[in-house]
């Protein structure tokens, strides 16, 4: 399955297109790495642990939609846009979402 933020794949005819899909995935934050994160933030530098559990998120999201795209008969999904929210009563939650449109290319 191929995935792209173009609307089109270079190179390659779009023969069919079976609709809009959309991947979410949304993650708890856990107390522990919001307190390392803080550290981080005063002394400076990255913080891993939101680094990774972003990564884990968008991933879930990206594979949940093609695998609906794949289920609507694509071989492909383009025009893919990546939103990131922060939910929850205390934000504790982080929510990805991918959305895009399955296509069936030559």
């Amino acid at each position: 399955m191929v995935s792209t933020t173009t609307p089109t794949l270079e190179g390659r005819r779009i023969t069919a297109y079976h609709g809009i899909v959309v991947g979410e995935a949304i993650l708890g934050a856990n107390v522990f790495r919001d307190l390392f994160a803080g550290i981080t933030d005063i002394i400076g530098g990255r913080s891993g642990a939101y680094e990774k559990s972003l990564q884990e998120a968008r991933g879930i999201a990206i594979r949940e939609m093609e695998q609906k795209g794949a289920g609507m008969g694509g071989n492909a999904v383009v025009g893919v846009d990546l939103d990131y929210e922060v939910i929850g009563k205390d934000s504790g939650m982080l929510m990805v979402s991918a959305s895009g449109t399955a296509v069936t290319v030559e």
